[in-house]
């Protein structure tokens, strides 16, 4: 679902002066450029990681028209602090974790098309600088945006897949284990060094499981997606602009 990178000094520094952030979604097709430079930075924090092969570094969804990205930005865009993916399924796109279950499951397919009755789709490609850290606002701040917009785009089931990074937010998210798929739920990817978690949300039952907090922010996106709030962390307190998907 997500990493996070370490960088230089340099850029920790910057951080002290981050006094306004922007959280923007639209679909890929919409801005192009934008959703380049969301990918290549994605990219190099994957490789930073010794990461080269994965599922969400194919460019293939810059030109489907049923793809959303959600960046954490300068206020002007000119730099990106974070970003995530929603992919909405149809019938013949299939879904990055579809393409990935597929060398793991035959049942697979099956699985996907009886998601896909109730309207599904994916939740992928989180990273989050360093850079960002200490502000109060981080990748779970992306997932709120991508639960506030499920009623939008029409989505009743959200998949995502979990590194080992990111499992230990399971709970936090509302997500359970799709033990229907891999080794009850797990899988060795992108390889043996790591296992990976599928994962689902249902919506809305699953908003019973969220804290009090994060589903009181999630209805405020869904009925307010342009906003802005104040955010407070360890290092400063940051005005932030949501201009998400009406």
């Amino acid at each position: 679902m997500g990493s996070s990178w370490t960088n230089s000094k340099l850029q920790r520094a910057r951080t002290q002066r981050i006094r306004t952030l922007r959280v923007r979604a639209f679909r890929a097709v919409d801005d192009v450029n934008m959703s380049k430079r969301f990918s290549e930075a994605h990219h190099e924090i994957l490789q930073n990681h010794g990461i080269t092969k994965l599922s969400s570094l194919s460019t293939d969804w810059m030109d489907d028209p049923d793809v959303y990205v959600i960046v954490i930005t300068s206020p002007s865009g000119h730099k990106i602090y974070a970003g995530a993916r929603v992919h909405v399924y149809r019938e013949g796109r299939p879904l990055p974790l579809q393409l990935v279950m597929r060398e793991f499951d035959p049942r697979t397919d099956e699985i996907f098309e009886k998601f896909a009755e109730e309207g599904v789709g994916e939740f992928c490609a989180l990273w989050s600088s360093v850079e960002i850290a200490g502000l109060g606002i981080n990748g779970k701040d992306l997932v709120k945006c991508g639960w506030s917009m499920c009623d939008h785009l029409g989505i009743r089931r959200m998949v995502a897949l979990l590194s080992p990074l990111t499992k230990r937010w399971m709970k936090d998210l509302a997500l359970v284990k799709c033990e229907a798929l891999g080794t009850e739920g797990e899988i060795p990817y992108p390889d043996h060094r790591f296992i990976s978690t599928v994962t689902t949300y249902k919506h809305p039952e699953g908003r019973e499981e969220l804290k009090d907090e994060f589903l009181a922010e999630v209805i405020d996106l869904q009925n307010n997606p342009q906003q802005k709030k104040q955010t407070s962390g360890i290092k400063g307190t940051v005005s932030v602009h949501f201009d998400l998907l009406k």
